[in-house]
């Protein structure tokens, strides 16, 4: 792992960041954390772009958190110390799986079709093309 600032800089070089599994920050190595440290990363490089000289710090987080949804309906979430069941993992992943999020993040919103859409296969495989023969 990568050792870093709490600005998430290489402590060697300030002008390289690090987000997510490769930085040695102290915490749970997991997506939405990852994530998390690549919102600071990014205020801090938007900063450094103004010539803002005070970074914003990272503060990691001590819990884990994990969503096992079971469907749209059932699951189970850990936070920290705490189990939650069905509903609490219903609202936060459940509805989606947060696929409208990953599909918003990378501009592709538009081509997402919905299971409730009358005719969604024939849909589907008029937006997205067969594939070809492996080369």
């Amino acid at each position: 792992q990568i050792k870093v600032t709490e600005n998430l800089h290489l402590w060697n070089d300030t002008a390289v960041f690090a987000a997510g599994d490769i930085n040695d920050v102290n915490e749970t190595k997991q997506g939405y954390w990852a994530g998390k440290q690549g919102d600071k990363v990014a205020q801090n490089i938007k900063r450094l772009l103004k010539s803002k000289r005070k970074l914003k710090k990272y503060k990691p987080t001590k819990k884990t958190i994990i969503l096992v949804p079971l469907g749209k309906k059932v699951g189970i979430t850990n936070y920290g110390n705490k189990v939650l069941g069905n509903r609490a993992t219903r609202n936060i992943k459940g509805k989606n799986v947060f696929v409208k999020d990953t599909w918003k993040l990378f501009n592709m919103k538009k081509l997402l079709i919905k299971e409730d859409e009358p005719n969604w296969k024939s849909i589907a495989l008029n937006t997205y093309p067969k594939p070809g023969p492996a080369t």
